[in-house]
C-alpha cells in the first residue's frame, strides 16, 4: 500500500450529521477511518450530503478535517461529486451510511469503474429498516447486483444480524469490527492536556456525584425518562447527599421540554441542561461520576468509548450493541427496567470504592483494547483484502 504513489480515495459520507456539540463536522467514526485511510498514504476527497450538507451550507461552515484532508462539499445536487466520480477513479471508496440518494448514485458508478468499495453502517438507520422506503428497496437490489464490488463493515454484532435478516445480505459480505468507534491518539492528548488546566469558570470542579448524559435530546434517546428516574432517586436520597447532580449536553427536540420538565418537578438545583458543547464535553466526562444512557434502541453509541477513556463508568440498558461492550458491574451497569435503574444509582452513591475501581479498569480499556492506532491494522487488512481479491475478479472471503 505504501509502496503507491499518493493513491486517491473517495470517501462518501450518507450518515445525518449529529448537532450535539457547537462545532459542525463529520462524526468521529468517520474522521478515524479519514485517518487510518491517510496514514496508509491516500489522498482522501471527502462527500458529504443530506443534513450533513444542509448543516454546512446553512451556517456557512467550510469543511475541513485537516490540512492534509482535501473535502469537497456536496452543493444541493449532484453535479460536482458526479464529475469527480466519473472522471477520477480512486483506488479505493468508503462509504458511510446506507440511506441517501449518493449511496445510490456511487455505489452504480463504482460498480461500473470497477472500483472496490467498503460500506459501513451504524445501528440506528438499520433498526428502522422495516418501512423501507422505495429507495431503500432499490438499495436493497443494488446491493445484489453490485455484490462483486463491496464489503459490508458493521460495527456490531446486531447490526450483522439487521444486514442479514432485514436486508438480505450474504454472510460473506459482511465482516464486523469496532475498530472505527474507538479513540485515537489525538483525543486521549487533548484528555491530557485538559486534566492539566483549571476549568472552575466553565464548570464546577468541586467533588460532587455527576451523573452525565451527553448525546441528541431526542425521543429515542429517552432522555425525558432519565430526567424522571433522577427525580424518583432524589426524593429516596431525600437530604442524605446534596452533592448529587444530573447534567445533560447536547441539543435536539425535547430540550425545551426537557427545561419545562426540570422546572415542573423542581428539581433545577439538581439537574442542568447546558446545551451545546465542542472540545468541553471532555471536561464534562473528567468532571462526572457515571455516563448514563437510557435509549429504547440503539447501535453502539460512541460516548461508552469516550466515558472509558476519561476514566468513567456506564449506566445503560440492556439492548443489543450496548451490552457488546458493558460487562454487568465490572466496567459498568445495564438494566433491564425502573427498578434496577434505580437501584444502581443508589448503588454509586452508596459504594464509591467499587465505583473507582471500575473506572481504572475502564481507562486501562482504551489504552489496552479500545484504542485507534493499535487497532488499525484490522481496518487495514480489510482494505488491502477487497483490493487484492477485487483484482482477482472473485467474490469476497
Amino acid at each position: 500500500m505504501r509502496g503507491k504513489k499518493n493513491p486517491l480515495s473517495h470517501v462518501i459520507v450518507s450518515q445525518g450529521h449529529p448537532r450535539i456539540f457547537g462545532k459542525y463536522k463529520l462524526q468521529p467514526w468517520v474522521e478515524n477511518v479519514n485517518r487510518i485511510l491517510r496514514d496508509e498514504g491516500y489522498k482522501v476527497c471527502v462527500f458529504t450530503c443530506g443534513e450533513n450538507r444542509r448543516s454546512f451550507a446553512k451556517n456557512r461552515v467550510e469543511v475541513m478535517i485537516s490540512k492534509r484532508l482535501r473535502v469537497l462539499k456536496d452543493p444541493f445536487s449532484l453535479d460536482i461529486p458526479a464529475k469527480i466520480l466519473l472522471t477520477k477513479k480512486p483506488s479505493i471508496a468508503v462509504i458511510h451510511g446506507l440511506q441517501h440518494l449518493l449511496t445510490l448514485f456511487s455505489l452504480i458508478t463504482y460498480s461500473i469503474r470497477n472500483v472496490p468499495v467498503i460500506i459501513i453502517v451504524h445501528g440506528l438507520y438499520l433498526l428502522n429498516s422495516r418501512l423501507l422506503s422505495f429507495r431503500d428497496r432499490e438499495l436493497k437490489f443494488l446491493l445484489r447486483v453490485c455484490r462483486k464490488s463491496y464489503l459490508l463493515i458493521a460495527l456490531t454484532n446486531y447490526d450483522k444480524q439487521l444486514l442479514l435478516k432485514e436486508w438480505g445480505i450474504p454472510k460473506d459480505k459482511i465482516r464486523v469490527t469496532k475498530v472505527p468507534l474507538y479513540i485515537n491518539q489525538e483525543e486521549l492528548q487533548l484528555i491530557g492536556q485538559i486534566k492539566k488546566k483549571n476549568y472552575e469558570h466553565i464548570i464546577d470542579t468541586s467533588d460532587k456525584i455527576r451523573f452525565l448524559y451527553i448525546g441528541r435530546l431526542d425521543y429515542q434517546k429517552r432522555v425525558d425518562h432519565i430526567v424522571k428516574i433522577f427525580s424518583c432517586f432524589l426524593k429516596k436520597l431525600k437530604s442524605k447527599h446534596p452533592g448529587v447532580e444530573l447534567v445533560i449536553v447536547g441539543r435536539g427536540p425535547l430540550e425545551e421540554s426537557l427545561v419545562k420538565m426540570v422546572r415542573k418537578l423542581g428539581i433545577q438545583e439538581y439537574v442542568k441542561i447546558v446545551g451545546a458543547v465542542s472540545e468541553e464535553k471532555w471536561l464534562y466526562y473528567l468532571t462526572s461520576t457515571a455516563l448514563v444512557l437510557a435509549s429504547v434502541s440503539e447501535g453502539l453509541p460512541r460516548v461508552i468509548f469516550e466515558a472509558f477513556a476519561a476514566g468513567k463508568i456506564v449506566i445503560a440498558p440492556n439492548i443489543c450493541g450496548i451490552n457488546e461492550i458493558i460487562q454487568n458491574r465490572i466496567n459498568g451497569f445495564l438494566f433491564d427496567n425502573d427498578e434496577e435503574f434505580l437501584k444502581i444509582l443508589n448503588l454509586v452513591v452508596a459504594d464509591s470504592q467499587s465505583i473507582l475501581a471500575m473506572q481504572n479498569t475502564n481507562h486501562r480499556l482504551i489504552i489496552e483494547k479500545f484504542n485507534l492506532e493499535a487497532n488499525k491494522e484490522e481496518i487495514c487488512s480489510l482494505i488491502r483484502d477487497i483490493q487484492t481479491k477485487h483484482k482477482k475478479n472473485k467474490d469476497f472471503q
